[in-house]
């Protein structure tokens, strides 16, 4: 059962999605996340090339099979594809994934 804290984390996770969120593919099933660029020196990706993101989903809304490092993505508003670089399951219930456009 979520404590309090990670139910007002997840409430106002959802009001970002709402009002920040994009649609991406994974396979045949779509899912909505937050996603943000990454400055170039930050050290989760040292020596990638290509622009980097991180997107921000709640982990109970991820389709299955999840994506997974490797896994290949598209983003609906522009299908634009990116690559999963990394996946970060963070205890609070959101899983940061790690893209890379190249």
């Amino acid at each position: 059962m979520p404590t309090a804290a990670e139910n007002i984390f997840q409430v106002g996770f959802r009001a970002a999605v709402q009002h920040a969120g994009s649609s991406y593919l994974f396979k045949t099933a779509s899912f909505v996340g937050v996603h943000g660029t990454l400055r170039p020196d930050d050290p989760r990706l040292q020596g990638a090339s290509g622009h980097l993101y991180a997107l921000h989903v709640l982990t109970s809304e991820l389709p299955s099979p999840a994506p997974q490092k490797g896994s290949t993505l598209t983003r609906l508003a522009d299908a634009t594809t990116h690559r999963v670089a990394d996946r970060v399951d963070h205890p609070h219930g959101v899983t940061e994934l790690i893209l890379t456009d190249r």
